[in-house]
């Protein structure tokens, strides 16, 4: 018999794939960027707010209305290695994973704006 409350607490304990992921506008080549401490579930989360329209990012949010969901691609950049060290901060390496993503595209190329 299969025990749901193990099977539930071991799915928790399991770590999440966290990272870089982006959005690319298929149409101008335009990124939004941003991490994640669940990449599993991030695709979802945005696709709803852009479908929803209340996605935080007003230039994502428009140019998604104006050119439809099919001119847009969902793509994980960067995946970090979870490190079995006490001092290892998971969400600080997914922040500054971010920001050096970031840095690496023209402000011209993302809908980003810092």
């Amino acid at each position: 018999m299969i025990d749901k409350k193990k099977l539930k607490q071991e799915y928790l304990l399991t770590p999440k794939p966290a990272g870089v992921f982006k959005i690319e506008n298929k149409l101008n080549g335009k990124i939004f960027l941003s991490g994640s401490l669940n990449l599993d579930k991030i695709f979802n989360r945005h696709s709803f707010q852009l479908k929803q329209n209340v996605h935080a990012d007003k230039g994502l949010q428009t140019d998604w209305n104006e050119q439809g969901e099919e001119n847009f691609s969902f793509e994980i950049v960067k995946q970090i290695k979870i490190k079995d060290d006490p001092s290892f901060n998971l969400k600080k390496e997914v922040e500054k994973l971010l920001e050096n993503t970031i840095q690496n595209v023209p402000i011209e190329k993302r809908y980003n704006d810092k």
